[in-house]
């Protein structure tokens, strides 16, 4: 990698790691970064995060974080079942929601064991976004049901029918996971990113811009607001009270609009984002939020509303990254193959720890 000073690439080489007593890695399931392919998607949770292969051996790796000095897997969940999608790792880290591809279920797996603790419905024509409420009571799978007929309409031979699809987010109480608790309907809105706010509300981001709230309590939708443009993510801040949807224009410009997470009244527009925001992530207190794009991630100080760090990636970026998280020390940003993860200090802003696929390492 360009630009990094000598002994920056750490190449510390583990088969395992301890987890702490409560969340041990499921046992006998290990993996070397060596072996893995490129990251389909990126969870974060409490110490650590997940991140899903398709391509090769299918699974889910799970890192520990509190010590990025090592660069191997924590534990494997491997998969025969589906191709791991899209991931959400539950607030205690104790367990992964799993997507899979179109007609797929969605699994709910054990971090320690790698036992499936349940499997659920998913949207038909796959899971867009997965979101877990703050307490691990409440799952969130939004996508697409396949394309039907327009209400009222009949199938000719002789005359075409616009189809239409129904953007669908069903939310299961996993108390209860036999069946969705609610299946909130979004008509003619594909959603792409779901959180989950205070007061028993749900959140949802749609790909035409459109902020939609659902009560958990009746299953309806409340408050709705056009923000216009192309949306790509959504996050609420730790106490609930602020929210974040990162936007794009027709041109390519980006935007991050912050609001009141329960009104969904404006407080700020952060303007000049990075090219196409993929990804939005508070810190533990609120004061920074992480932007990760797909040329750089940018911290932004959300109360002065001013950016404090953009962090370019360099030539290296690959496929493009997956997130990014605050850690002790630093930023984590994880996916851009050939660059598995690595972290940022944000004083020096430059990376301490890079871990890169070894089949395309980099110098």
């Amino acid at each position: 990698m360009s630009g990094l000073a000598t002994g920056t690439l750490r190449a510390v080489v583990v088969a395992t790691l301890a987890f702490s007593s409560c969340h041990a890695a499921a046992k006998g399931k290990t993996m070397k970064t060596s072996d893995l392919a490129g990251v389909v998607d990126v969870a974060f949770g409490h110490n650590r995060f997940v991140t899903s292969h398709a391509a090769g051996q299918a699974g889910v790796a799970v890192w520990d974080h509190a010590d990025n000095a090592h660069t191997d897997p924590a534990a494997w969940l491997p998969r025969t079942d589906l191709r791991p999608g899209r991931l959400a790792l539950s607030p205690d880290g104790a367990r992964v929601a799993v997507t899979g591809a179109a007609g797929e279920p969605l699994l709910v797996i054990d971090v320690r064991s790698g036992a499936v603790k349940a499997q659920l419905r998913a949207p038909s024509a796959g899971v867009t976004a997965l979101a877990w409420s703050p307490d691990g009571a409440w799952l969130a799978a939004a996508g697409v049901d396949a394309a039907t007929l327009p209400a009222g309409a009949t199938a000719h031979p002789d005359k075409a029918v616009a189809l239409v699809s129904s953007g669908r987010v069903l939310v299961y109480e996993l108390a209860k996971p036999a069946a969705p608790r609610w299946t909130l309907e979004a008509p003619s809105q594909d959603i792409v990113a779901v959180a989950f706010a205070k007061g028993g509300t749900l959140t949802g981001l749609s790909k035409t811009g459109a902020l939609i709230g659902w009560s958990l309590a009746s299953g309806k939708a409340g408050r709705s607001v056009e923000l216009g443009d192309r949306g790509h993510a959504l996050a609420i801040s730790p106490d609930g009270r602020q929210l974040a949807a990162a936007l794009t224009t027709e041109a390519g410009d980006s935007r991050v609009e912050l609001r009141d997470a329960t009104s969904l009244a404006a407080i700020a527009t952060l303007s000049g984002g990075p090219n196409l925001p993929v990804h939005l992530a508070y810190a533990s207190d609120g004061a920074q939020l992480a932007v990760t794009g797909f040329d750089a991630v940018q911290v932004w100080d959300t109360k002065a509303q001013k950016l404090s760090a953009k962090l370019d990636y360099g030539s290296d970026v690959g496929s493009g990254p997956r997130g990014a998280a605050f850690v002790p020390g630093g930023l984590l940003v994880v996916g851009g193959d050939p660059v598995l993860w690595r972290v940022w200090d944000l004083a020096t802003r430059k990376p301490r720890v890079v871990v890169a696929l070894p089949a395309r390492a980099v110098n």
